[in-house]
């Protein structure tokens, strides 16, 4: 367990403008952005990212979650490797094609742990299109992609939300260039 102030070194796929916004200050997340069918499950995403940071004394967030990357596999077929940046080819497969990732560029964060919520990114997908449960049981349940085993599974990654991005938290970014070899 890392102390309240380490930092956890993640990855984020943005476009140039909030490259650009973070050159002025914080960067926050805007709801319009985010894709309108997968929104029930952002804002429950959303919704335990604000009881994250209540336990530790932080307000809650004031915009969409922003997704980033903790540890991802190499290759389809690799286990998850912890610390293991994504890679342009995770890019691709996120956004869906080249055209997609033009201008898309990387950043690399050291975030403070106090400001971070991983989960497991396989049991995040399972659930972008199921009903919110209502009940404590089935939200019990939900809850478990952010505890183990869930978080150790060698073909799983883990993904992070974060409320913002703070400049100071910005190591380095590069832009994300799709090899020649995947095709549209």
């Amino acid at each position: 367990m890392t102390a309240p102030d380490e930092a956890l070194r993640l990855w984020t796929f943005q476009y140039a403008p909030v490259v650009d916004a973070l050159a002025r200050g914080r960067w926050i997340a805007d709801w319009d952005a985010t894709p309108e069918n997968w929104r029930p499950a952002y804002r429950w995403m959303a919704v335990e990212l604000d009881r994250h940071l209540a336990v530790r004394g932080i307000p809650p967030a004031d915009g969409a979650p922003i997704w980033c990357w903790h540890s991802c596999a190499t290759r389809d077929d690799a286990e998850t490797v912890v610390g293991t940046a994504p890679t342009a080819t995770t890019a691709y497969w996120l956004f869906g094609s080249r055209d997609a990732c033009r201008g898309l560029v990387r950043l690399e964060l050291d975030v403070p742990t106090t400001h971070v919520l991983l989960s497991s990114y396989s049991r995040f997908n399972d659930i972008l299109f199921e009903p919110i449960p209502e009940d404590e049981a089935g939200l019990a349940e939900r809850r478990m992609m952010f505890e183990p085993p869930w978080l150790a599974h060698p073909h799983d990654e883990i993904q992070a939300v974060l409320p913002c991005i703070e400049p100071a938290w910005l190591r380095a970014m590069e832009p994300v260039v799709v090899p020649d070899e995947l095709r549209d």
